[in-house]
């Protein structure tokens, strides 16, 4: 196998080719893991992304058989407030937002008490234009932070943040594009009873008007990563700040450089100035976050937050048979909008304490 950065300007991810056609299948891919499982440990410690790039991954299977072998302790059921469709027995479709969408930089189910230790992306289909993954090491967004803007991250450790989820009445078809399910299909009931059951379990606030349902946690702004006692702007702050989504649509324009990104942010503008602005306020819109003591945060704040990131950002383009594995304590993901077919399917770790539980 050869192994280096994709990019030799970037840090991450690093990539992980086969040598000759012998070592393109997906036995030999294991064999791989199975016997650099350490050294691909250390890989994900030290920079947080590995990409397996070039091998013949076909299938959910062929996907889900690699992903257990790099970590053995895998999610069954999804446990997110967005359903996602089952693909194999660790296997889950990815998001299902539109894909004119942009989604900002974010750790996956970081707004939920079990949130997942890792997290494995697999190409099944790569769309024709946009539709990237990008990441993100916010270790290193971290560090930047805390020497260009020390009061934020100052202000976001002492306080944390408060994250709210907003379900429009099932029965309004008129919904926003962020609003990908009803809150009976997220829960597989229209039984307010059973909902408030499955959310105490969980440790989430359930506020109901009328059949209205705002669903309320709150974490740190900084994780504490588990193996290396760091701690990191690791949490999903970004992608609920609806003043920051036309802000993140103009740099994934900038960014890309591409005509439908472009066209894809004057349509947000529209959004925001005739509708979002007028008639929705922040804390209507479908996610919405706050400090932990339910103040508003500044826009300039988070601005500053969102810059650092998009200094460290990095983009690539999906090819058929990628599987993407990032520590999702320490790097981040988000999503380009796209055009055409695009096939992304995602597994996940067990969160830490049921990790360490299972050694």
């Amino acid at each position: 196998m050869i192994i280096g950065p994709l990019f030799e300007d970037k840090p991450i991810p690093i990539v992980v080719r086969p040598k000759n056609p012998e070592e393109k299948s997906v036995a030999a891919l294991q064999n791989y893991v199975m016997e650099h499982y350490e050294e691909l440990e250390k890989i994900r410690l030290e920079k947080g992304a590995i990409l397996f790039r070039g091998f013949d991954v076909k299938t959910a299977q062929d996907f889900e058989d690699v992903a257990v072998k790099v970590h053995p302790k895998l999610v069954e059921i999804f446990v997110g407030l967005n359903n996602r469709k089952r693909r194999g027995k660790y296997v889950f479709t990815s998001t299902e937002v539109p894909k004119y969408v942009s989604l900002s930089q974010h750790a996956e189910l970081a707004y939920m008490p079990n949130r997942p230790s890792r997290i494995f992306f697999c190409c099944l289909k790569a769309p024709p234009l946009g539709g990237e993954t990008p990441i993100c090491d916010m270790q290193k967004v971290t560090e930047q932070l805390r020497k260009t803007h020390p009061n934020v991250i100052k202000k976001f450790k002492t306080h944390g943040l408060r994250y709210h989820l907003n379900y429009s009445d099932p029965k309004n078809r008129l919904r926003h594009p962020a609003e990908v399910k009803t809150w009976p299909e997220i829960y597989g009931t229209d039984d307010k009873k059973k909902v408030e059951e499955s959310t105490a379990k969980d440790n989430i606030e359930c506020r109901w008007d009328g059949n209205k349902l705002t669903l309320v946690t709150q974490y740190p702004a900084l994780h504490t990563h588990p193996d290396t006692g760091v701690d990191i702007w690791s949490n999903t702050g970004m992608a609920f700040y609806p003043r920051l989504y036309l802000y993140e649509h103009w740099k994934t324009a900038m960014i890309g450089g591409l005509l439908y990104f472009w066209i894809i942010y004057f349509f947000w503008v529209l959004l925001e100035v005739f509708i979002r602005r007028p008639f929705l306020s922040d804390n209507k819109c479908p996610l919405y976050i706050t400090y932990g003591n339910g103040n508003n945060i500044e826009t300039n704040d988070m601005k500053a937050v969102s810059d650092a990131v998009w200094d460290h950002i990095v983009i690539f383009k999906w090819q058929e048979g990628d599987i993407l594995f990032l520590d999702n304590n320490r790097v981040s993901h988000g999503r380009n909008p796209f055009l055409g077919g695009r096939e992304i399917i995602v597994s996940l770790g067990l969160p830490e304490e049921q990790d360490r539980k299972n050694k």
